[in-house]
């Protein structure tokens, strides 16, 4: 059983150290902190991304290229831009989107609706690494900011790749670190020292934005996810860099 009173110990989350107390789990842990982030979290992805992240966004629907009358998943959907982005790419799919945080998804279906897309948009509880869904379900899949959120990456990608129909493709946006050494130095700062500070002052809440800069320091690179994507059965998978190099969408097939 677990206690208020335990004491929180330090462990690895994705290769960043963070608090956790002993009998808590990850996915506890990452669904505690989104509960806690959710009231800011839009306008601290605007903030952090200097207003990019909704380009990125349509990017990866233009990307994924759902087909006219598809049906399109889009995997940790948060407060569903991604989703609404599906949807106002190609306006005759449809596009159902899974979360762990009811925190999370209460904001998107507020968006949704104000959007007009609710017959269009469905949103469900559900695990990125045991997605409720039949094989070949669905024509594409798209995850925005998820993989460094889960305990097992290859295992949600596997996943990914089941529902996805052959020849569908599977796309990913995920935080990268520049490799060019000035971009590379500011970047560092901006991560470890600025986003903590604004998580702060906007939302009360440091020690949950620092966990951002600690979930990036030793997640994948971009080739070992690449390499990644190929080995649960998407080919070819090629990755673009967006934006300094800081963040990249990957575009697998399923064969």
């Amino acid at each position: 059983m677990s206690s208020d009173h335990e004491a929180p110990v330090v462990t690895f989350v994705d290769g960043g150290l963070s608090l956790m107390r002993p009998s808590q789990t990850k996915a506890d842990y990452v669904q505690a902190m989104f509960a806690r982030v959710a009231p800011n979290y839009d306008r601290m992805n605007w903030l952090m991304s200097l207003g990019q992240h909704q380009a990125w966004r349509d990017l990866v629907a233009a990307q994924a290229d759902p087909p006219p009358g598809g049906l399109v998943l889009d995997v940790a959907t948060g407060t569903c831009d991604l989703s609404l982005a599906l949807a106002r790419h190609e306006l005759t799919c449809r596009v159902v989107g899974v979360d762990m945080s009811p925190q999370m998804m209460a904001l998107g279906r507020r968006k949704v609706t104000q959007a007009d897309l609710y017959e269009r948009i469905t949103l469900l509880p559900g695990d990125a690494l045991h997605l409720p869904f039949a094989d070949a379900t669905f024509d594409c899949v798209t995850s925005g900011f998820a993989l460094r959120n889960v305990a097992n990456i290859q295992q949600a990608l596997a996943e990914m790749t089941r529902v996805t129909t052959p020849g569908g493709r599977v796309v990913c946006l995920e935080l990268t670190t520049p490799r060019i050494p000035l971009f590379r130095q500011g970047h560092h700062l901006y991560f470890h020292q600025v986003i903590p500070l604004l998580g702060g002052l906007v939302a009360g809440l440091f020690d949950d934005y620092a966990y951002l800069p600690r979930s990036l320091d030793e997640f994948v690179s971009p080739e070992e996810l690449k390499a990644m994507m190929e080995q649960v059965g998407l080919q070819p998978v090629h990755f673009t860099h967006l934006t300094w190099q800081t963040v990249a969408v990957h575009v697998g097939t399923r064969q």
